[in-house]
């Protein structure tokens, strides 16, 4: 219906189709505007400009901007060109894609004709933004201005906040609220921003408000507003969190978040080691042949090793493989932690398995590799699923009594191989992933068949009858802490010796940069990165990039009262003195001490 949802939404299907390829910037946001209703709404406030609309408008923005700091990057000399809505082109309107022309005669009132400052080029670009998101012409000032009694960010931001929550509450503001408006503004140009402004949700009013506020006493001045953007790579950084959550980062326009909320589920820097572990994957599951590739990750404390797997393991499943997990603990014997991991895969993947057809050509693979010596009977006190896999008539006889780890019949080189016979079967059909994580809680005897297993993998026989069965493809990654103490510890010199004797890829996992700091903290806050460097800076420095302290900080400054919610200016306040003169707990210094 005319591009309009039964909710008030924009129908965004519909738009695009009617939508040609390219598309004049005005002619795109005069499109969406006679879709929008007065019912379309992001909150609470009539009139607000349309979820689906923003979202898109985010896109082209993100384009736009982008474009802009790479010229500018690249040449500030060359960038000459119009910051105008008049020069710019969606030049792909499914995808949002959108470039500004080269110097023109438009009058813009940008100078175009010379290299323009940073600052500058902002500015103009918030006019565009102004534009794009409230779909209003930017207004022009009036020719008879009174000077402005508050900042340039009272004169922005503040303003249009005001005016918002004067709707949300269904009232107008009172005499005195409107006379301390009125000496805020500097002329009715500006007073009609403010509204237009207070229809957008808080950051991109806050995005646009910024922008705006580098031309507060012109291009190049010496004072401008604390928070007005200062480059274009901050415009990139604030425009794609829109983008790539906008939940957070877009409509969020009420409240925001109250208290600091960290994450638990995802991985922060870490983009080397990913992707080398991808591309080994990659190496193992395209091979003609058996083919296996072991990883060893070492790490400190609290650096992330667990979270980095879990990621290799998601992307990895994403692409088809199967994963079996083992995380060592110093409560359960190491051995019977491997043949735990060993039943829940058999139960999960053939035993409830999906494909019947997997499941009768793992089992008869299992009966046909274990036949002789009574395999399955050994293996199976260790791992109980192997022997309700296979029925009793079908298993050969041998006497056997219930045994633990310490008393098992069977000596620890049968076990072994054993281990390394049931990997190939599983691995047979899709390839596999096998993770130990904090191998450092294992032992030597557990070192020794982790090692026994990579080697399996290698051996071209194990049963003649398997040969045709399909090729494996195994994957193994182990984590471990590295032994700092002056102490010997036979664990991780046996850890070293496996590392030399089979050659394996080793990763060491340092703590994360600055940057990724920057990123965890602005998650953390639902807060725009460009606002949290400077804390962000300073947790740096405090817990030298180890996640884990950052988390422990991030929390203990909330709990202080060092890091608090402004729920009056919607915005996270933080002394950056106080927390520097913040002392470290004993336990984060015997944290630190262990990196």
């Amino acid at each position: 219906m005319n591009g309009v949802q039964a909710d008030g939404t924009a129908d965004e299907d519909n738009i695009d189709v009617a939508l040609p390829k390219s598309l004049p910037l005005r002619d795109w946001i005069s499109r969406f505007a006679k879709t929008a209703t007065p019912s379309a709404q992001v909150g609470m406030v009539v009139g607000r400009v349309d979820k689906t609309y923003l979202e898109k408008a985010s896109r082209v923005a993100l384009s736009l901007a982008e474009q802009l700091a790479k010229q500018y990057d690249a040449n500030p000399a060359d960038l000459t060109m119009d910051v105008c809505v008049d020069n710019a082109v969606v030049t792909d309107t499914s995808k949002g894609e959108a470039s500004f022309g080269e110097a023109s005669d438009i009058s813009s009132g940008n100078d175009a004709s010379s290299p323009q400052d940073e600052r500058a080029i902002i500015a103009w670009l918030g006019r565009v933004y102004y534009e794009l998101f409230t779909q209003k012409p930017f207004p022009s000032p009036s020719p008879s201005s009174e000077e402005s009694e508050g900042t340039p960010g009272e004169a922005s931001f503040d303003c249009a906040l005001n005016i918002k929550e004067a709707e949300d509450d269904g009232q107008e503001p009172d005499d005195q609220n409107r006379r301390q408006k009125q000496r805020r503004v500097v002329d009715d140009g500006t007073q009609q921003r403010h509204h237009d402004l207070s229809r957008l949700p808080n950051p991109a009013r806050r995005l646009v408000s910024d922008m705006l506020e580098n031309e507060s006493f012109g291009s190049g001045g010496l004072f401008r507003h604390d928070e007005a953007v200062a480059s274009l790579s901050d415009v990139v950084c604030d425009v794609r969190q829109m983008v790539q959550d906008p939940k957070s980062y877009l409509h969020d326009s009420i409240l925001m978040r109250w208290e600091p909320v960290i994450p638990e589920d995802r991985m922060y820097g870490r983009n080397d080691e990913l992707r080398q572990c991808l591309e080994m994957a990659r190496k193992v599951s395209e091979s003609t042949e058996h083919s296996q590739s072991a990883i060893m990750i070492s790490a400190c404390a609290g650096t992330g090793k667990t979270t980095f797997v879990r990621e290799v393991r998601d992307r990895l499943e994403g692409k088809g493989w199967q994963c079996l997990d083992v995380k060592f603990g110093q409560e359960v014997q190491p051995l019977i932690q491997i043949a735990s991991a060993f039943d829940r895969f058999l139960t999960d993947n053939v035993v409830h398995g999906p494909n019947d057809v997997v499941q009768r050509r793992i089992k008869a693979d299992i009966v046909t590799a274990f036949d002789s010596g009574g395999g399955i009977e050994v293996l199976g006190q260790l791992v109980p699923t192997l022997r309700t896999m296979v029925a009793p008539n079908e298993r050969a006889e041998i006497q056997t009594q219930p045994f633990g780890v310490r008393d098992a019949p069977a000596s620890t080189c049968r076990i072994n191989r054993l281990f390394g016979i049931l990997l190939r079967i599983i691995s047979n059909e899709r390839p596999i992933m096998v993770s130990f994580d904090d191998l450092h809680n294992s032992d030597i005897s557990t070192i020794e068949l982790i090692q026994s297993m990579i080697e399996s993998i290698d051996e071209y026989y194990i049963n003649e009858e398997l040969d045709g069965s399909g090729y494996s493809h195994v994957l193994f990654l182990g984590c471990f802490r590295p032994h700092e103490g002056a102490n010997h510890c036979p664990v991780a010199e046996k850890i070293q010796q496996m590392c030399s004797d089979t050659n394996l890829n080793q990763i060491e996992l340092q703590g994360l940069t600055c940057e990724d700091v920057n990123a965890m903290v602005s998650d953390s806050l639902l807060y725009p990165r460009r606002l949290t460097k400077s804390l962000a800076g300073l947790i740096f420095r405090k817990t030298i990039g180890n996640p884990l302290h950052i988390r422990e900080m991030i929390n203990s400054l909330a709990t202080e009262n060092l890091l608090t919610y402004s729920l009056s200016k919607h915005e996270w306040r933080f002394d950056l003195e106080l927390i520097e003169l913040r002392t470290v707990t004993g336990e984060s210094i015997n944290a630190l001490c262990v990196i």
